[in-house]
């Protein structure tokens, strides 16, 4: 069926998505609503195990989950989510089916041939899954990052009408916006005349409707506008992201091996950058050791001696999540593993080429091409290296942070006023999707409900808009101004406080994942508050499928801590988790008692580690894995890479 064609009894759901979108809309009641997933990629990527891919431990096709199935119980388009019109309930989509960058992390701009328009500002960042922004719980969206993209829920879609004014000058507004405001121009959001993913000369976007949309489009990687890192470093978000690190690991291994090459450019060339000091890059660090070690050392004896794994971390320490003795336990043993972890060091520069060296500057040219890099920290200066993996936290979506920012009407069927009250036309004011005023991030209620708010821009003519009391602002004003700080700090997250802003909640538009704020208070941007997100949304919207006021009075979303645990190489790993008898939040700091071997009680936590952390490790994740073919496939790569080692073959 044409999905723009859609008969209008029928519910599609879609979803903008990275870990959230998949699991939902794998959860929702296919019999109550029809599942209409939009993203960039068709799969999605189990990133927990994406490092194993990239070090040859894992094949890659172990960590996708496809989105077509032979079941057909979800519809999928291939496309990029460009905006979305809350006035018609669409949502605009642009193929990305020849998309060359699909299934790689974005930095900040769309490499050369697809939707180099859509994204311009050079300082963003890079998409998190590196399969151009799919979030994993069932909303898909219009992310390029590897784990996020555009999810429907109910039958979603965005606004196709395009303004004169926005076409010419590249940009397009929905049908929702507000005439003389238009988006910012470092997102041009594209029209049916411009060049993009699918190789033609232009790429033709088109509206699809929904009832309920879910937005789960991810984030990006954060790399802090620091120079050349989006042009030099390495992304681990998606797929094609792993496989560009593990041929690239073993390019540098066959080229320093090479008759030629000096043994201070095999030095460079052997020397292994991982910048980011949490889960993450310390994973990685651990599963390119476990390949020097076990397999790369062997074959290649002679280099091992050039060979370095540098960790660096703005931070102070590493595993800053953990309690302080994991994080020592951590550091003690990369020490063993000659993995040098410096902290309080800051990046400032990653190019190409040699390190300050006027000798090897003369002579680089002679070298074998994209043979050097050079990684230059504020503590220490220029350091030749052969890679840099670049893993340092999130930031937003241009998605969220542009697509969605848009001044729009009032959608008077699906919204509901819940500060404020409107005397005139709602539509005679500016309205904008809340937002986080620091992260950017969307802000959510406890149901994940997105919400609107009128613009502050528009704030000279809200008297004749909605009523307020002259005592009730006094009042408000005098205690905003005797409030305490902390007071302030809960404002912060919920910013249209002020009597003069109105607004209202959506009923059929949510958001979930590392894409939102909740504003009862952030939680961390895990796979583990994904799911938990995702699973409750499914269960809840199945229960109460026709019925928003029952939805209304659930209870809304808990967040149950399960604990953190990261792989430290050499079958050995940490693991903290919350003590049965505690809250779930843990102390981080504290004296550790011994409970048994490998296991220790420190305040509310229970911390394990060793082999006994890596054997819940891995049986943690293979539970996590979605598919039954991938659950049969995992444990029996794992045991051909123990009985064999690993393939090192290059293709």
């Amino acid at each position: 069926m044409d999905p723009r064609e859609r008969p209008k009894a029928s519910k599609s759901d879609i979803f903008l998505f990275f870990q959230a979108g998949y699991v939902l809309s794998q959860q929702l009641d296919t019999s109550k609503y029809s599942v209409l997933v939009v993203s960039p990629r068709p799969y999605f990527v189990f990133t927990p195990l994406l490092n194993d891919s990239a070090v040859g431990t894992l094949e890659f096709r172990n960590v996708l989950e496809s989105l077509r199935k032979r079941d057909r119980r979800i519809e999928y388009l291939q496309g990029w989510a460009d905006d979305v019109n809350l006035v018609d309930q669409t949502i605009t989509v642009e193929p990305s089916v020849l998309d060359e960058n699909v299934g790689t992390a974005l930095v900040g701009q769309n490499q050369p041939s697809a939707r180099v328009s859509a994204i311009t500002d050079a300082s963003t960042g890079v998409s998190p899954d590196a399969s151009a922004g799919v979030s994993s719980n069932a909303s898909t969206g219009a992310s390029s990052n590897a784990s996020t993209g555009a999810s429907s829920n109910a039958s979603t879609g965005v606004s196709s009408n395009v303004s004169t004014d926005a076409r010419s000058s590249g940009q397009r507004m929905g049908a929702d916006s507000v005439p003389g405001k238009t988006p910012s121009p470092t997102f041009r959001l594209g029209g049916e005349g411009r060049a993009g993913g699918t190789g033609a000369a232009t790429v033709p976007t088109f509206p699809i409707p929904y009832d309920k949309l879910i937005i789960a489009v991810g984030c990006y990687s954060q790399t802090f506008n620091t120079k050349g890192v989006k042009e030099n470093a390495m992304f681990m978000k998606d797929v094609n992201d792993a496989r560009r690190v593990r041929r690239r690991i073993l390019d540098l291994f066959e080229l320093a091996k090479m008759p030629f090459i000096s043994d201070i450019t095999k030095g460079y060339l052997l020397h292994f950058a991982i910048v980011g000091g949490g889960p993450t890059g310390i994973e990685f660090a651990a599963c390119l050791s476990d390949l020097i070690t076990d397999d790369l050392a062997k074959m290649y004896p002679d280099l091992i001696k050039h060979v370095r794994i540098t960790l660096y971390d703005v931070a102070p320490k590493v595993l800053p999540m953990f309690d302080k003795s994991l994080a020592d336990y951590a550091v003690k043993l990369y020490k063993r593993k000659n993995i040098e972890i410096k902290t309080s060091h800051r990046v400032v520069e990653l190019r190409r080429g040699f390190p300050n060296d006027a000798e090897a500057k003369r002579k680089q040219d002679d070298e074998p091409k994209h043979r050097v890099y050079t990684i230059e920290t504020k503590e220490e200066g220029e350091v030749g290296i052969g890679m840099c993996v670049w893993s340092t936290g999130n930031m937003a979506n241009p998605f969220v942070a542009k697509a969605l920012n848009h001044v729009r009407r009032y959608p008077v069927d699906t919204a509901e006023l819940i500060q404020g009250e409107l005397v005139g036309d709602p539509n005679e004011r500016k309205w904008i999707i809340q937002r986080d005023p620091r992260s950017g991030l969307i802000l959510v209620d406890d149901h994940f409900r997105v919400h609107l708010e009128t613009d502050p821009s528009s704030s000279s003519s809200s008297s004749s808009y909605f009523s307020s009391s002259s005592s009730s602002s006094s009042s408000s004003s005098s205690s905003s101004s005797s409030s305490s700080s902390s007071s302030s700090s809960s404002s912060s997250s919920s910013p249209s406080t002020s009597s003069l802003s109105a607004i209202a909640r959506m009923t059929n538009v949510f958001a979930i994942g590392d894409t939102t704020s909740l504003k009862s208070g952030n939680l961390p941007g895990t796979a583990q508050v994904a799911n938990q997100q995702a699973l409750w949304l499914a269960k809840n919207l199945n229960k109460h499928a026709s019925s928003p006021e029952a939805y209304s009075a659930v209870p809304g979303f808990g967040f149950k801590n399960l604990g953190v645990m990261t792989y430290l190489g050499g079958a050995k790993a940490v693991l903290q988790t919350p003590s049965p008898s505690s809250s779930g939040s843990g102390s981080k700091n504290g004296n550790d008692s011994k409970t048994s071997d490998g296991k220790s009680k420190n305040g509310g936590n229970v911390n394990v580690k060793g082999w006994v952390a890596f054997l819940i490790w891995r049986g943690a994740y293979l539970t996590m894995t979605l598919s039954w073919r991938n659950k049969f496939l995992i444990p029996i790569h794992w045991l051909a890479v123990r009985i064999f080692g690993r393939d090192v073959s290059r293709f």
